[in-house]
Formats: structure tokens, sequence, C-alpha cells
């Protein structure tokens, strides 16, 4: 039976169904798993067809009908602000899709309350990737209200709407 387990597990690595690591038993539903899933299934739901992809060398980036590119993070704190802080590679993958143009997104799953998306000119209000430091992402909520945003360079102008999720992705 453990040999099985092994092939199986090779063959799921090798698939890209979940990324694989020691001590976790492959067969059960990662957290990442759930939080990344809500937001692929309101993408898929959207009403529009829609082809996804994960791109293989990188955790949490998938590319949507071949033109938009979506990194997606989660919290899980049940209450705002949810604070996102952004790792070297993750800075270093935003920084490249920022140079080879393509319609890039962020979506930041905040718990089981929204998802808040934001495009790369948005991100380019917030943080300055050109400034070395610390490279976060606040997004707080009233009850019923629009998402705020903010980062190291500053606060967005504008609010985000919780509908722009997964809208915004499809009006380019």
């Amino acid at each position: 039976m453990n040999h099985f387990l092994e092939l199986l597990d090779q063959l799921f690595y090798s698939l890209g169904v979940y990324h694989y690591q020691k001590g976790v038993d492959p067969l059960k539903i990662q957290e990442q798993e759930l939080f990344y899933g809500a937001a692929l299934a309101q993408i898929v739901e959207h009403g529009e067809a829609v082809h996804i992809y994960k791109r293989p060398d990188q955790n949490s980036v998938y590319v949507i009908n071949q033109k938009s590119v979506l990194m997606l993070k989660y919290r899980t704190n049940a209450r705002a602000p949810w604070r996102f802080q952004l790792s070297e590679r993750e800075e270093d993958a935003i920084r490249a899709e920022l140079v080879r143009g393509k319609d890039f997104f962020l979506g930041l799953v905040c718990a089981n309350h929204t998802i808040c998306v934001l495009g790369a000119e948005e991100l380019k209000k917030i943080i300055d990737f050109e400034v070395l430091g610390d490279k976060w992402i606040s997004v707080n909520s009233g009850h019923n209200r629009s998402l705020w945003v903010a980062g190291p360079a500053g606060e967005m102008s504008t609010s985000i709407r919780h509908n722009d999720f997964p809208r915004k992705l499809f009006t380019l």
C-alpha cells in the first residue's frame, strides 16, 4: 500500500495537482487549496468560457484565457483588516509580470469574507517596486462597504468593490 501511495504521490506531483510537502498527507485538502479554490470557482462560475492553467514554476500564479495573469494570496483572520506580506519571490514575480506588460492581477482572498482584486496600475499606486524594503498590502472593510487598500507607498484614493472579482479579469 505504501508503494502505491508513493506512486500516486509522484503522479499527482508531476501533474501539478497539488504541491507536495514532506510530512503533509497528499490526499488531504490543504488550507491554501480551499482559499485558492474559492477564487478559481468564482472565475469559472462567472458565466464566460474560461481556460485556466497554473504556472508550474509558481505556487499561486494562474493564467486566465491565455492573456491575464492572476496571483493569489490569502489570509485566514475572520475580520478586517487583512494584511498581506509579499515574499521576495512573490515581489520578483510581480515585477517580472509588470515588465512583460501582460494583464496582471493580484487576488487577495480575505478569509471567507471577500476577494480583493488589484490590477497592475492599482498595485503601482500602493507599492513602489523599485524601492527596497517591506512590501505589504492592507485590505480593510466595514459591514457591507467597499474595500480600502493601502501599501507602503500609500493608500488608494478610490475603493475596490466586492464584485470587482472576478469581473475585472474579463473586462480588459
